[in-house]
């Protein structure tokens, strides 16, 4: 198994994984399927390489923990999980970012009747009737990750259901523009069973199952690593 570059340095490491959910009420809430076994898996392989991988994991994440995981944080909305990096960003470096995590795109801004009538209750009842919904969009939490750390190695998750293979990598591209990232791992309906792997130098890999894409990722850690 490869090892962490210097084994007498335990790197620091964050992992995202599962779903985030945001509240209709204080019983109900919009979430996605995401079972956050893609961020274990990713987790667990760092941490027997030598890492020191913190994983942030959602409360609604059903693939199991890992009994090696020691430094687990469980996080609800998307705004829950941008505290936790937050307060991460101003201890120890971080040198590696895996934002794996399923977030919500949307969240609840109003909830009414079909008459307009605005409804605030801890559990709305059926006894409402028809009810409007306004969604309005999250609020991006990676847009946030560059800024908590300036120096790190951080990679995003881009997931598409729709459109062709290559709309779906261009997509992926604008990403690490954007969010200035150093890569981008594409995957959903359009690719299939794959996941397509893209980083700012412009490399590229195509692999054929999450654990082809674990162990990818933790060899271009590696690499990355060493030439810092």
């Amino acid at each position: 198994m490869t090892q962490c570059p210097d084994p007498s340095i335990s790197l620091r490491v964050v992992v995202t994984c599962g779903p985030s959910c945001e509240p209709i009420d204080e019983v109900r809430f919009l979430s996605n399927r995401s079972t956050g076994e893609l961020g274990m898996l990713l987790a667990h392989a760092l941490e027997k390489a030598g890492y020191d991988v913190i994983c942030l994991r959602s409360s609604l994440a059903t693939y199991p923990l890992h009994p090696s995981i020691m430094k687990v944080l469980p996080f609800t909305t998307n705004d829950d999980l941008a505290g936790l990096l937050e307060e991460l960003s101003q201890g120890k470096p971080v040198a590696a970012i895996f934002h794996v995590a399923a977030l919500c795109d949307y969240c609840v801004k109003k909830i009414t009747t079909l008459d307009g009538q605005t409804l605030s209750a801890q559990k709305i009842p059926t006894s409402s009737g028809p009810l409007q919904m306004i969604l309005e969009p999250t609020s991006k939490v990676i847009s946030k990750l560059r800024g908590f750390f300036p120096r790190s190695i951080i990679v995003g998750w881009k997931y598409e259901v729709e459109g062709t293979r290559h709309e779906a990598l261009s997509k992926a591209e604008h990403q690490i523009f954007k969010y200035q990232l150093d890569g981008c791992v594409a995957n959903g309906a359009v690719f299939l069973k794959r996941f397509e792997f893209i980083a700012s130098s412009q490399e590229r890999e195509s692999c054929a199952s999450k654990e082809a894409l674990v162990s990818f990722l933790l060899d271009w850690t590696h690499k990355i690593i060493a030439k810092t």
